[in-house]
């Protein structure tokens, strides 16, 4: 997580001139930063980084649930202990893919 926010924000370690114009830019304080990307490193190490795989029901597994008139369950994605995420059937499959490309690239 925390190369993410370096990436998105230009930097990368013993550049502190840019980190201080980053900050100084978006009017917070070099002191909050260093705070946040600590708190970061924390969380990153302490993360599962195990990839988790979600099983999608099959066409025929579908076909047999709307023959049988049996409501579909939502697809459950966990990320360690901390992040679930929940999608309804209803949730249109641009969306969706949208969310699964997200995960693929920052997860």
């Amino acid at each position: 997580m925390i190369c993410i926010v370096r990436k998105r924000l230009g930097i990368c370690d013993g550049i502190k001139a840019v980190l201080k114009t980053w900050c100084q830019e978006h009017r917070i304080p070099v002191s909050t930063m260093n705070y946040w990307m600590r708190k970061l490193k924390i969380l990153d190490e302490q993360s599962d980084t195990a990839m988790i795989f979600a099983k999608m029901p099959t066409e025929k597994e579908i076909s047999k649930n709307e023959t049988l008139n049996i409501d579909p369950s939502p697809v459950r994605i966990f990320i360690t202990n901390a992040i679930r995420i929940e999608v309804m059937p209803e949730c249109p499959p641009e969306l969706f893919h949208v969310l699964i490309q997200g995960l693929k690239d920052h997860a």
